[in-house]
């Protein structure tokens, strides 16, 4: 192309590697028309700025071949060119491609040339509407036995060479191949003898030809290289950090790749030494290499070099398809069996020290900033038990399991499969992890938290998708974005958190207690938990321990303060030991002092009086002995209610006894002064003022009956109404208690 004109792209249609295309360019005043194919495209003058193109400089036109102008990217042959000083018909153009004669008065053409790996040659057009071969013959030097050999083969989709074949024609092509070089190559054919044997092909080179003859040899013999016929429309693919499709095929009696892009594939000397290698050429220049050693095998993971940059990298050439991952040697195994800890490539490269979880972090990624403004993350809380209830510190010991999970979009996972993985501490320690503190846990725990001392702790990812296919460094491997991926990190610790107790109803109290969980803010940021559905759970069954019974956890949330989540417990003291040992003895006690009421004579004073005292003094040793054992408060509580009721109720039927004995006492003052005044008359006339003295016997004795009653009565009025009173303040002070609990929520 001249340096007046200027390039323009006339097609972007794609054309096929490997195949005769027919390309006809019409240039005249309007515009340049392309036809590729039986499609045309048409460019304007216009549109081409600073070209004026006609006629009269038909020659100075030059036409580029491929995706990029600059690298003038075509490859291969160019034969028959001709010029036309006339546009041609459309049956003229559909007879050139029906590989007809076409027009024959064309423009002679002293000269042609073909910029870039393309050569120029005359042949009959005929053979642009040949049907190529399906097949052709490949040799690759590898060390191989007839087993090998057919599994090479049967890698490239190819097979064997067997008794169908043309061993002549073979033999022939063997010979002149330049893949390789000894003076006698030794071949397997597909044919198996009895036994443990096989029959190979054994070509000799000599400078008449060749000659070639089958022999027999047992499977295990290893020969240096192995004959294939492969598809012709073999594809290879190369894989490194992006995937490159190549053809296969056979060119210049040598095995070759080529992509779209022009870029040859072929074995030749490496830059700088004699050495084999793979070389890869853009319009002759290497662009890639990689030393061979002594095994030519074409599919395997290698060691490249850019000639560019003199940097190692890794490739692998693979006819594995989407779906499949390429063992270091070329086979292919399923990618969803890949790193999941068995063993299925024949190297074993499935497996091992590149199963790696994670991408290589952002060169911008800092684990002490956030992923986002106000991350959000989910948190699972199991309450394993409730070790202690601590009433005289008003703490209690609680174990707990809790995981929090968040995403973190700026990570890249590989290989994760569909099952939760453990994350390795190295890993770990790069990655932003939301930090969590209990506010009313003791400063220690709140400490091993933050040093993860006496700590429980794991770290787990599962992907949320399929993900994506892809390469990385040559390694197949399915792409996770991290907003696709949950990371979780579990701790199991023993937390001893502080509950203001109210004893108000000892022994028949509740108590609610609170464990508040705090999301630490970060530089720039403050984490939120998760309030959507299922981004709060929580997990705790009923409970019993030696004093309380311990409800199912439960949990509020204030969304003015979406960083602090508080669990909720529920303690109900287990009261059965008191109504035995505290409270059914004083009821007995207060019973038996109502019985002096009921069962002694009015006139046995002295036994009421004494047992009833006895009761008073028994009941102020049980309150004296309970008050040391209960826990310290300063308000009272509702044994020490009960106690005092029962010591004012002995104390009451103490002063009924008094009372009675009072009004008995003053009964019998009366009688012994009328003994007094009557003394010295004749003894044979008391019986009359006797008589007198019985009729005023009964007076004192009703006063007492009245008394006894009014105090059988008193008691037991106080009785029904005091245990009224306790019995319907304790259910309700239970029945608010559990009506409360029951409003915080739960987890199904």
């Amino acid at each position: 192309m001249d340096e007046e004109s200027c390039p323009a792209e006339l097609s972007d249609a794609r054309l096929l590697v490997r195949t005769w295309q027919h390309l006809c360019l019409t240039v005249n005043d309007s515009g340049i028309t392309l036809s590729t194919n039986g499609t045309s495209s048409t460019k304007s003058l216009t549109d081409i700025l600073a070209c004026q193109i006609g006629r009269a400089n038909i020659y100075n036109v030059s036409m580029v071949l491929g995706s990029r102008l600059k690298s003038q990217s075509f490859s291969g042959s160019v034969v028959d060119t001709r010029f036309y000083g006339r546009q041609l018909g459309q049956k003229e153009i559909a007879d050139f491609a029906g590989c007809l004669p076409g027009p024959q008065d064309f423009l002679p053409v002293p000269e042609g040339e073909a910029e870039g790996s393309a050569a120029v040659s005359n042949r009959s057009l005929t053979e642009m509407c040949e049907q190529p071969p399906k097949e052709f013959l490949a040799l690759i030097v590898v060390r191989n036995n007839h087993r090998e050999a057919k599994g090479i083969c049967e890698a490239l989709d190819g097979r064997l060479i067997d008794e169908r074949d043309n061993y002549t024609l073979l033999a022939e092509q063997i010979a002149d191949s330049r893949d390789v070089y000894d003076s006698t190559v030794q071949v397997w054919t597909r044919e198996l003898t009895k036994g443990n044997h096989g029959w190979a092909l054994s070509v000799t080179r000599t400078s008449e030809g060749s000659v070639h003859h089958t022999m027999e040899y047992n499977c295990h013999v290893r020969f240096y290289a192995v004959a294939c016929f492969i598809p012709s429309d073999k594809t290879i693919f190369m894989k490194s950090d992006a995937v490159q499709e190549f053809s296969l095929f056979s060119h210049r009696r040598q095995l070759m790749l080529q992509s779209e892009a022009g870029e040859v594939l072929s074995k030749a000397s490496c830059p700088g030494n004699d050495s084999v290698c793979f070389v890869i050429k853009r319009m002759g220049k290497v662009e890639k290499y990689s030393v061979l050693g002594s095994q030519h095998q074409l599919l395997g993971r290698r060691e490249w070099v850019s000639s560019t940059t003199n940097k190692p990298f890794k490739a692998a050439l693979s006819t594995c398809a989407e779906g499949f991952f390429t063992c270091d040697e070329g086979t292919c195994v399923d990618l969803r069996r890949r790193c999941d800890g068995l063993h299925d490539c024949p190297d074993e490269s499935d497996e091992g020290s590149n199963c790696v979880m994670m991408a290589e972090l952002p060169s911008t990624y800092w684990n002490m900033v956030c992923p986002q403004a106000r991350p959000v993350v989910a948190v699972d809380v199991a309450l394993d038990g409730v070790r202690e209830v601590i009433l005289e510190k008003n703490e209690f010991e609680a174990i707990l399991s809790i995981n929090t999970t968040w995403t973190d979009h700026r990570l890249l996972f590989i290989n994760l499969g569909h099952s939760q993985l453990v994350l390795h501490e190295d890993i770990v320690s790069q990655l932003w992890v939301p930090n969590i503190e209990f506010l009313n846990a003791r400063y220690q725990d709140n400490l091993s938290l933050r040093t993860k001392s006496s700590l429980q702790e794991l770290y787990t990812v599962k992907a949320l998708s399929n993900g994506t296919q892809g390469t990385l460094n040559s390694y197949e491997a399915m792409k996770h974005n991290g907003t696709d991926v949950v990371v979780s990190r579990t701790i199991k610790y023993l937390f001893a958190f502080s509950c203001q107790y109210d004893f108000f109803a000892f022994p028949f109290d509740t108590q609610t207690c609170d464990m508040q969980l705090h999301l630490q803010p970060f530089q720039g940021c403050q984490p939120e938990w998760n309030t959507s559905s299922g981004g709060i759970r929580v997990y705790g069954n009923r409970s019993t321990i030696s004093i309380y019974s311990v409800s199912e956890l439960r949990y509020t949330f204030d969304y003015r303060n979406r960083n602090v989540l508080t669990l909720k417990l529920l303690f109900v003291r287990r009261f059965e030991a008191y109504l035995l040992t505290t409270f059914l003895p004083c009821i007995i006690l207060c019973a038996l002092s109502q019985l002096t009421l009921t069962h002694f004579n009015l006139d046995d004073f002295t036994d009421r009086i004494t047992v009833t005292l006895s009761l008073l003094i028994v009941i102020a040793s049980l309150f004296s002995q309970m008050s040391s054992s209960v826990p310290s408060s300063p308000v009272p509580k509702c044994v020490d209610f009960f106690f005092f009721y029962c010591i004012l109720r002995v104390s009451i039927v103490f002063f009924m006894h008094s009372s009675i004995g009072r009004s008995m006492a003053s009964g019998d003052r009366q009688k012994d002064e009328l003994v007094a005044v009557r003394g010295p008359t004749n003894a044979l006339k008391l019986a009359w003022p006797e008589t007198l003295q019985e009729q005023k016997q009964p007076v004192s004795t009703c006063r007492s009956r009245a008394i006894n009653a009014a105090g059988i009565c008193v008691t037991l009025l106080l009785d029904v109404l005091v245990t009224f009173v306790f019995v319907v303040w304790i259910i309700r002070d239970h029945y608010e208690s559990h009506n409360q609990f029951s409003k915080y929520n739960r987890t199904e």
